[in-house]
């Protein structure tokens, strides 16, 4: 293994573009593992300049779980993650929507989602956090199976901080989740060789209602946190909804 990390890269990308396919392959959980571990050749994304950004990336669909560890684990050393240059965002970006797939790791992922959104200014490319963040809450083309139910809950959790930044991914989560037709995602679906689908869609009548019947209830809970009396809006409040 020492020689193999210490090879071309060439070969290197190669490689882990071939074990980033072999997810129920033990020996390539085991080689993934070792390269994600903290102290691990690819435990520091932080750092990592375009040849690790791609070998990560390759690898993650091994193991989801300790992608997302190693990435917390960068993000708990400081803030030189969400510092990246543009690319290396935009990559990053991605591979957290494709974390989120599993409802189990939707919210850990979004939480670094949003550390990488900035100010959350409303934007034009697809590829900026904010527009990945609002996706991930469409009743279909999502890319996760997060249910209507812990989605909500993300956003009301959400919600108890007044940060600027949290308003708008708020408002901007809870616009997506009442969206009810022309659904279009310019987003990738795949990650590695995982069997994946579009995320959650209705099939019935019953899951569309159950769906905007938890997006109702969410906004009667934003209420009281959002639709500020006139008092405090002379005083600056938080924004009212649309």
């Amino acid at each position: 293994m020492l020689a193999l990390t210490r090879g071309p890269e060439r070969l290197l990308k190669s490689f882990s573009r071939r074990i980033g396919c072999l997810h129920d392959a033990p020996e390539a959980q085991k080689i993934a593992a070792q390269w994600l571990e903290e102290g691990g050749w690819l435990s520091e994304v932080e750092n990592f300049n375009e040849l690790g950004q791609t070998l990560f990336d390759n690898i993650a669909p091994v193991d989801p779980e300790a992608t997302l560890k190693c990435i917390e684990r960068a993000v708990a050393r400081g803030p030189a993650l969400f510092e990246k240059s543009d690319l290396n965002r935009s990559r990053f970006i991605h591979l957290l929507r494709a974390l989120a797939y599993e409802p189990r790791l939707f919210d850990r992922a979004l939480r670094i989602l949003i550390g990488l959104s900035g100010n959350a200014e409303p934007s034009n490319n697809s590829g900026e956090a904010i527009n990945v963040f609002k996706s991930m809450f469409m009743i279909t083309l999502s890319g996760t199976h997060a249910p209507a139910t812990q989605r909500a809950a993300f956003l009301l959790h959400l919600a108890q901080s007044d940060s600027e930044r949290n308003v708008k991914l708020v408002l901007a989560g809870l616009d997506a989740m009442l969206e009810c037709s022309h659904f279009s995602s310019s987003y990738g679906f795949e990650f590695g060789a995982r069997k994946r689908d579009y995320g959650f869609h209705p099939g019935t009548h019953e899951e569309v209602r159950d769906w905007f019947g938890t997006a109702f209830d969410l906004c009667q809970r934003l209420g009281p946190i959002y639709l500020t009396s006139h008092d405090r809006e002379i005083r600056g409040g938080r924004p009212q909804l649309p």
